[in-house]
């Protein structure tokens, strides 16, 4: 507002109301998705032969700016996605029925329909608030804050399947394995699906009647062992693999260094710390009565060269021991220690023999012969003569 226009206003009501309408056009927008604070829905598991089964949905949310609205014709959506087809059942809609606009709460019953495709059904979640800001998590989301993930439907009434076996262990370095699918009768239609992507399915991943399924199991590259699931019909296989073993190794053996008190410090020295399986993530550390051993870097990924120096400054002559140690998390062998020696010698005493030379000559006679100085030191050293 100019100040020609705001001098005329001032005596004026209307125009600090116009003024009010004339700034809050610099008003910031809001771009800030919504967020999903808590998810459950349960039952995690139905049987649609006998009609059509009811999923009691609960959902937190969160916008601070400009909210949810409170009729059900929007704020978002829920879908089920057969994880082995293409079936989806969805609501649209989710209903306020609790908490505040920018902290609401949709609470409402959600319909899977009478004899709905057996199998698993991954979930997927999308919020919309008030300014069309849209928030979608899907299955993997989910898992990956808590929540749960995915449903499974089955048609008792039509049949039923066992799996065999239930469990397996698998090493580390992987491997293929069978699962036997029994089924109650012959027209009885089956799927299956991994929850893991390096838990996969050779063959079998659906059929009708007695069948099989084999299943990979990736090589594991970590120190941490894992867990996947196989859902054929409702019924889960579990596998678990063993985490890979490392063990850590360091190159060098012992360290010595040797300094002359006076003199430079000597160079440093370097520990390869390396691992005979997957990589390590490892920290060094040195060890040294009066501090004068350092190790660098501190910490790292083997394989990775550690340089080891020492400040020797103010130490005394003699004989100093200290040493470096590396440690990993899940190595098969503990940490490993390279032990460093450090031999300080005093400055060296140099000594010249005899003290006094005594030369005589008469003039017009012959030269004085030379004579001889003998310079010795208690440790080899380098020395410099001034006449």
């Amino acid at each position: 507002m100019d100040q020609f226009l705001m001098d005329r206003c001032l005596p004026k009501l209307g125009c600090a109301v116009a003024a009010f309408v004339l700034f809050a056009g610099y008003a910031t927008a809001d771009n800030t998705p919504p967020q999903l604070v808590s998810f459950s829905i349960s039952p995690l598991s139905v049987d649609t032969s006998a009609g059509p089964a009811t999923l009691n949905v609960f959902i937190a949310a969160q916008d601070n700016n400009n909210g949810f609205g409170a009729n059900a014709a929007g704020n978002g959506s829920i879908s089920l996605a057969l994880q082995s087809g293409t079936t989806i059942f969805s609501r649209q809609s989710l209903p306020m029925t609790g908490g505040t606009s920018t902290n609401p709460i949709f609470q409402f019953g959600f319909t899977v329909p009478q004899f709905s495709p057996s199998g698993v059904y991954s979930i997927g979640i999308t919020l919309v608030d008030n300014a069309s800001n849209t928030s979608i998590f899907t299955a993997a989301t989910l898992q990956a804050m808590g929540f749960p993930s995915a449903i499974t439907v089955t048609n008792s009434a039509f049949g039923s399947i066992t799996v065999s076996p239930s469990t397996a262990n698998v090493p580390a370095s992987g491997g293929s394995g069978s699962l036997a699918v029994t089924a109650s009768n012959s027209g009885f239609t089956w799927s299956a699906s991994s929850n893991a992507s390096w838990l996969t399915m050779v063959s079998g991943a659906s059929g009708t009647g007695n069948g099989s399924i084999t299943y990979f199991a990736a090589m594991n590259n970590t120190t941490a062992p894992r867990t996947g699931i196989i859902t054929t019909s409702g019924q889960t296989f579990t596998a678990t693999q063993a985490a890979a073993s490392s063990a850590l190794n360091t190159t060098a053996g012992s360290l010595q260094f040797t300094y002359q008190i006076g003199g430079a410090a000597p160079a440093p020295q370097t520990i390869t710390a390396f691992s005979s399986g997957a990589p390590l993530n490892f920290t060094a550390t040195a060890s040294s009565v009066g501090n004068w051993l350092f190790v660098s870097p501190s910490s790292g990924v083997t394989s990775t060269v550690l340089s080891v120096f020492v400040n020797p400054v103010g130490l005394s002559a003699g004989v100093y021991t200290g040493s470096v140690t590396v440690s990993a998390g899940g190595s098969s062998n503990g940490s490993q220690t390279e032990a460093v020696i450090l031999v300080v010698s005093a400055s060296p005493t140099v000594t010249v023999t005899p003290g006094v030379l005594s030369f005589s000559y008469q003039q017009g006679g012959s030269a004085t012969p030379p004579q001889s100085l003998l310079v010795s030191s208690s440790a080899s050293t380098n020395f410099r003569r001034f006449l």
